[in-house]
């Protein structure tokens, strides 16, 4: 098992409703630090999970490769 400590920069959405240019003028990425278990990874994304029971997983979230900057593994005996 490898525990995760990923920073990754996070997409802009708007609001959810029509946007002019005033409102989409200060949008930008925020960058984001998530740590947790290694689900999975591949050439395209990367799957961590904060719980683990058996084969049950919660809390899980898969990030883009393209949106990481930084990944740190640390191995748990």
């Amino acid at each position: 098992m490898k525990l995760a400590i990923v920073e990754w920069y996070d997409v802009y959405s708007a609001t959810g409703h029509w946007a002019n240019r005033n409102d989409l003028s200060n949008a930008h990425t925020e960058k984001a630090i998530s740590v947790g278990i290694l689900y999975r990874e591949d050439n395209k994304d990367l799957t961590i999970c904060t719980n683990l029971s058996g084969n049950q997983y919660s809390q899980t979230i898969t990030i883009p490769k393209g949106c990481i900057d930084r990944i740190r593994y640390l191995k748990v005996k």
